[in-house]
């Protein structure tokens, strides 16, 4: 294919998350304090990347009817370390993140995995 009709990647944002559950899509919380995880986030291979501005992490113990906000921590890496509010049962997540570009990403996974306390 030549040169030219090739077009650069969009700066997409995506997100890992790095969650220690058990077998059985499980995480014990233990004692009083919060249940944490990472998440890390980066654009798309091959595109021009922007410095990850603003994260913001929500979570609902009740199938996204209400929502309650999460610590989100930024580290080295692209890496986000985040706290969730106190809660047990089915734990969903709404993450939003944006760059100095523009980009966006926001995303709800709902029942993403089990706290039990």
């Amino acid at each position: 294919m030549p040169a030219t009709l090739l077009r650069p990647a969009r700066p997409v944002i995506l997100a890992d998350y790095d969650v220690d559950v058990d077998l059985r899509n499980r995480v014990l919380a233990r004692g009083p304090r919060p249940v944490g995880f990472d998440v890390r986030l980066a654009h798309a291979p091959g595109a021009a990347a922007s410095p990850i501005s603003d994260v913001t992490v929500e979570a609902s113990y009740d199938d996204g009817r209400t929502w309650r906000a999460a610590r989100a921590t930024g580290r080295a890496g692209g890496r986000w370390h985040v706290e969730l509010p106190r809660g047990t049962g089915h734990v969903s997540l709404r993450l939003h993140a944006a760059d100095t570009a523009g980009s966006t990403l926001d995303q709800t996974i709902v029942r993403a995995w089990y706290v039990a306390r």
